[in-house]
């Protein structure tokens, strides 16, 4: 029993271990800073108040400064944590990626990840 333990653990230290400039496209840097908070789908929690950010009005430019520099706190005390660290190339994937989401989520997609408590 201890072989399948150990092969989820080198698994879970495997991944945790991710060098961001070995990322290179979107998607995987979203995934990689992003879903943590956001989700996969860039849905958020709701009662968390982390929002949806699939549903943002912000343009490319202002989602990029967002990543670079965070958010203040939002009504419910929740802030986005400033990335100072990525590059502008980097944040603008991200961006794209976030504004492929949004495209999707319009056309009727990821609506069933939307949660309203964390899991």
């Amino acid at each position: 029993m201890l072989k399948p333990f150990t092969l989820l653990l080198a698994f879970l230290l495997t991944g945790c271990g991710t060098d961001p400039n070995t990322l290179t496209t979107g998607k995987q840097l979203f995934e990689h800073y992003c879903v943590t908070c956001h989700g996969i789908a860039g849905t958020g929690v709701f009662l968390k108040g982390i929002p949806a950010n699939i549903v943002t009005d912000k343009n490319l430019s202002s989602i990029i400064v967002q990543i670079q520099q965070g958010s203040k706190p939002n009504r419910t005390g929740t802030k986005m944590p400033a990335f100072p660290n990525i590059s502008d190339s980097a944040a603008k994937k991200i961006a794209l990626h976030l504004l492929l989401l949004k495209k999707e989520y319009l056309q009727g997609k990821h609506r069933d990840k939307i949660l309203l408590t964390p899991k």
